[in-house]
């Protein structure tokens, strides 16, 4: 089999500092290299190279506009032939670019990261069956009704589980807090600030993405200034944040799940989280999560044994107060549940049902 990922054309594949969806096309990538599969990867300069294919790129990160990148690998003579030849071809992008060339593909799916489908009329789609995939079982309900007329299967995503040293100290004998993700206000770091402000615990604020909402940075920057327990990192590296995970005494992420929030045009902030990397990261390193029973967390999550579930500040203060109790063996074992090889075998199984069963949805 021949396979080829297209990635963004944002961030690199891995991604060097904070970046989800290109980690998860990178670890696809890289089973299907452990596999023995020929897999081709379209992405940013600086990404992965496969081993046993091919990586095309047209520019480096922060440099392409996505738009042009597909343009220009559809009319390159090599790149071109080698999506024609590939025997499925998986769009990660943030858009449905390889669907504009679905005729000329010999099969053709697409898994979508965001909490909307991000497409303004779903009845557009020019493929009777796109063979959508989410990220997680929650994640394929919410697209679903968005849009009744499409059909979702769902990989739920992965880590590379080696990568996290585990903290096999007990959870009482830490002391900082982490709040880490896209600094994004429906992701509510401030939340976070006010929650560990009001419990006097350390707190490390970390994150940052492409995307980011300066004025809403500069508030959390002005928060952390004003607080003597919170302190601000920004985006940090890969191997930084493991560091995170492995001292943390939790990951606290008080996401607000509906509109509280209105933005600068007076839009209401909502936030479904599709899958939620922070589990397993944080979980793979020993230590428990604090978060709402919102989207996917509900599928990485059980309450009481790898973190708890919550809802309002007070829900908040009172299940940090008792994380003491959670056990790091838990919380990796949990973890081990989501590494990127049972997230590969997913994605491959789905791959040999549509090429050789000819199965489609």
């Amino acid at each position: 089999m021949i396979v080829s990922i297209y990635s963004t054309m944002v961030i690199a594949t891995p991604p060097s500092m904070y970046g989800g969806l290109e980690q998860i096309a990178y670890l696809l990538c890289k089973y299907l290299d452990e596999t023995n599969i020929t897999v081709n990867l379209f992405a940013t300069n600086e990404s992965y190279k496969p081993k046993n294919g091919m990586l095309f790129s047209t520019g480096p990160a922060g440099k392409v506009n996505p738009d042009d990148a597909i343009k220009g690998f559809w009319n390159d003579e090599r790149s071109r032939k080698a999506l024609m030849e590939s025997d499925i071809c998986i769009d990660f992008s943030w858009n449905y670019y390889l669907y504009a060339f679905h005729d000329k593909l010999k099969h053709l799916c697409k898994s979508w990261h965001g909490p909307t489908i991000g497409m303004k009329n779903p009845n557009n789609i020019p493929v009777k069956h796109p063979n959508f995939i989410a990220v997680g079982f929650n994640h394929a309900k919410h697209l679903a009704q968005q849009a009744p007329n499409l059909t979702w299967r769902a990989v739920q995503n992965g880590i590379e589980i080696d990568k996290y040293k585990f903290n096999s100290k007990p959870i009482s004998e830490r002391e900082r807090l982490l709040w880490i993700s896209r600094l994004y206000p429906p992701k509510a770091a401030h939340r976070a600030i006010e929650i560990a402000n009001r419990l006097q615990m350390p707190i490390d604020i970390v994150g940052g993405s492409f995307g980011d909402i300066h004025q809403y940075i500069d508030q959390i920057k002005t928060m952390c200034e004003q607080s003597q327990y919170a302190t601000f990192h920004g985006e940090v590296s890969f191997e930084k944040k493991i560091e995170f995970y492995y001292n943390a005494k939790a990951v606290l992420l008080p996401i607000i799940e509906r509109g509280s929030i209105v933005d600068q045009s007076g839009n209401l902030f909502e936030w479904h989280e599709p899958w939620g990397l922070i589990t397993p990261e944080a979980n793979a390193a020993g230590t428990p999560i604090v978060v709402p029973p919102n989207g996917g967390f509900q599928e990485s999550m059980i309450h009481g044994f790898n973190g708890f579930f919550s809802n309002s500040n007070s829900e908040f203060e009172y299940y940090i107060k008792k994380v003491d109790e959670l056990k790091p063996e838990n919380c990796r074992m949990m973890a081990e549940k989501f590494d990127y090889k049972v997230m590969g075998k997913n994605y491959l199984d789905l791959f040999n049902k549509i090429v050789y069963e000819g199965e489609q949805w």
